[in-house]
Formats: C-alpha cells, sequence, structure tokens
C-alpha cells in the first residue's frame, strides 16, 4: 500500500511533501531501508545517521526510486558503489526538477561526498546551486541582471571592426506557466551558468519552445529556424568599459612633465595618492586611440611631496605647457602622452589643501603623511604668524 502511494497515486503532486512527512519517515525506516539491505547486500545500520546514502534515501523520492527500481538480484556481495551511485542519480534527478533542494545542507553535503571530487559532476553541481540561487528572484529583477549598460553598450560597439555590420542574435523561449522558470527560463538559467562559469545546453522540446533569429539574414551560415543544440557560455572575458588603478605621481619641474605611475591595489608597499579612472580607449576616425582619465583623491596614502606637486601641477595646468604621461608601474611602459595648452579647471581635486594652507606644511618633510586631522583654518593662522610645521 505504501509503495502505491509513494510511487504511483500521489507521485506527481504529493510525493515530494509526503516524504518530507512523519508519515515519509516511516516508509522509509520500514520500507526502503529493509528492501536495500536485502537487494544489495548491506546493512544500512553500521552507517551512522549523518551518512551521505541514508541521508538521500530519507530526502530524495527519486534517489528511492532508483535504488528499487533497477536493484540487483541478491547475493553475498555487498554492493555499497552501486546502491550509492543509484541514491545519487536520483539525488540529482530531484535536484534539476527543483533546484532549491540542494540548498539544503545535509542533501548538499551528502550529494558533494557520494560524488567525490567527481569532474564530471564538479560543474553540474555548481551549476544547480547556482540555479537555487538565481530561481529566487523575480523575473523583472533577473532580466534587470541581464541588462547592459550604456558604457558596456558602447565598449561591444568599439570592439567590431571598422565597415563591419553588427549581427544582432534573439532567442526567445515559451513554456507552459506551471513549469518552473527557476530550471527553465532561459534568463533564470543563463545568470545561473554564468555565475557557476558552466555552458548549458539548449535544445528545442515538447512544451518548450526556442526560436533564434539572426539578423541580417543569412549573416550566420546555420538554419536557425532548425538548429539541434545550443551551447551558452561560459563567454570570453569582454574588457570592462571603465578601469579603475592606484596611481604614483611624479612632476618633473624642469620639463613640466606629469607621469601616472599604475600599479594595483594590492601593491601597499609603494604609496599611491590618487586613484584613476580610465575608460576603455577608442579609435577615431583618423586611426589615433583616444581616452579620457579621471582622477580621484586616495587620502590615508598622501604625503606632503605629493600634495606640493599636485598644487604645482595644477597651477601648470591653468598655465598651459603640461605634459601629461600615463605608464604601468610594472615594467615602466607608456601607455599614452598628451600636452594641455591651458585648463581653469586642475586635474587633482585638493580642495582647501592650497595657497596659504599648503605653505603652513613649508618645514614638513615630503615623506610624512599629509595632516588631515589639522584644520586648514589652523594652518592659515600658523602661516600668518610666522610658524611652519
Amino acid at each position: 500500500m505504501l509503495d502505491t502511494l509513494f510511487l504511483g497515486r500521489y507521485n506527481a503532486n504529493w510525493e515530494s511533501r509526503l516524504f518530507g512527512s512523519q508519515f515519509g519517515r516511516e516508509y522509509v525506516a520500514r520500507s526502503v531501508v529493509p528492501a536495500v539491505e536485502t537487494s544489495y547486500t548491506v546493512r544500512m545500520a553500521i552507517r551512522p545517521a549523518n551518512d551521505p546514502l541514508r541521508v538521500l534515501l530519507a530526502s530524495s523520492p527519486t534517489a528511492v526510486r532508483m535504488a528499487l527500481d533497477h536493484r540487483p538480484a541478491p547475493s553475498n556481495l555487498g554492493r555499497w558503489a552501486l546502491v550509492e551511485m543509484a541514491a545519487l542519480t536520483g539525488a540529482i534527478f530531484d535536484a534539476f526538477a527543483d533546484p532549491e533542494r540542494i540548498l539544503d545542507p545535509e542533501y548538499r553535503q551528502a550529494v558533494r561526498s557520494l560524488a567525490g571530487g567527481s569532474e564530471l559532476l564538479a560543474p553540474v553541481l555548481r551549476l544547480l546551486e547556482e540555479m537555487a540561487l538565481v530561481g529566487g528572484f523575480d523575473p523583472h529583477e533577473v532580466l534587470d541582471l541581464h541588462r547592459i549598460s550604456e558604457p558596456m553598450q558602447q565598449a561591444l560597439v568599439g570592439e567590431i571592426t571598422p565597415g563591419e555590420q553588427p549581427v544582432h542574435i534573439t532567442v526567445t523561449q515559451e513554456y507552459p506557466s506551471e513549469a518552473p522558470r527557476g530550471s527553465t527560463g532561459l534568463p533564470f538559467l543563463l545568470r545561473a551558468s554564468q555565475r557557476a562559469e558552466t555552458p548549458i545546453h539548449l535544445a528545442p522540446a515538447e512544451d518548450h519552445t526556442i526560436r533564434i533569429e539572426v539578423a541580417p539574414h543569412g549573416a550566420v551560415s546555420f538554419n536557425a529556424e532548425q538548429f539541434q543544440m545550443l551551447t551558452v557560455g561560459p563567454a570570453g572575458t569582454i574588457a570592462a568599459p571603465v578601469r579603475f588603478r592606484p596611481a604614483r605621481v611624479v612632476l618633473n619641474r624642469s620639463t613640466r612633465t606629469l607621469r601616472f605611475y599604475l600599479g594595483r591595489f594590492e601593491d601597499s608597499n609603494t604609496p599611491m595618492p590618487v586613484r584613476v579612472r580610465l575608460p576603455v580607449p577608442r579609435q577615431n576616425e583618423n586611426q589615433e586611440v583616444r581616452a579620457s582619465l579621471e582622477v580621484s583623491m586616495r587620502w590615508p596614502h598622501l604625503r606632503v611631496r605629493d600634495l606640493r606637486n599636485m598644487d604645482l601641477a595644477n597651477r601648470m595646468l591653468r598655465e598651459g605647457g603640461l605634459l601629461m604621461e600615463l605608464l604601468v608601474e610594472q615594467g615602466n611602459q607608456l601607455l599614452g602622452r598628451t600636452r594641455h595648452t591651458r585648463s581653469e579647471t586642475g586635474l587633482f581635486p585638493i580642495g582647501v589643501w592650497q595657497g596659504e594652507r599648503l605653505r603652513g606644511l613649508t618645514g614638513l618633510d615630503g615623506d610624512q603623511p599629509v595632516p588631515l586631522f589639522v584644520p586648514p583654518a589652523t594652518l592659515t593662522g600658523l602661516v600668518g604668524q610666522g610658524h611652519r610645521i
């Protein structure tokens, strides 16, 4: 009677709820465990309660079905590996049907334990975890995650060779309203694949339609209306439209040259008092590569010498004739240079730390940090009284 209830009449809609109830636990203890022990010649009692096989047989209906429907004839040979593979296969079936199962710590640990670090199953389990997490989002939230920002769109367009026509590929999907969108909906699957760095394979199926449209027509050499399989991701890395790098600043007063040496944020040994915002360079019609940069302050890394050079560079920029160079700290590689004729806007936003307030630091060693917690008004007063710090 219990087998009829679990594996027959209530299988489609109520199986999982029945399995997780007290009634289900009694069914496993009284029917499943003895049947597994007899068929596979194993003794479940010698294993602890948190044993992966026991956990899956107690929580995965399909694991039980796989173990019982395909059980071998009784033998003297103990077949632990066989029943474990059957239970693992069934548990993964249930996880694909309902990825949220994998969020249960005992279930997830049991599956991973029986998988044993398999190179074949590792990306599958990673994808299931992300399907469970992404499935918790609202459809509109998932679509927003896929929305490409305007700077990124510009970066992608910039990758197109001049004179070439871009190709647009549109993928649409139709599936039943009762289907679980977290494990079925294309936006959910694509996002989970991207997060898991695991490719997914899509194919047309009954009641689950996928259509591919390519514009302009004929731009891709395959029949988009009769495809057999579509594999998506993980894609190659696309350069971010904006890069941020810390930099140290060197000013050569005699040649009126300002150099930015770009480093890495993890390089803590070299003081880098500014952060450079550098968009992806563009190539104009004259085959010239151009980019604009913005500079912000990293105040805790600012030394007195840096502040003096920044103030002087701002004044040189207003006068005109300042040569700016952008270099990579490692290898001293020159990325680009430009000469400014004149600009009323200073490059370094040093705020009140200029003029009379800066003169208050005249006697301070250049390698010392800027006394940020001394009010600038106090420094101005000290200058007026003829003092230096």
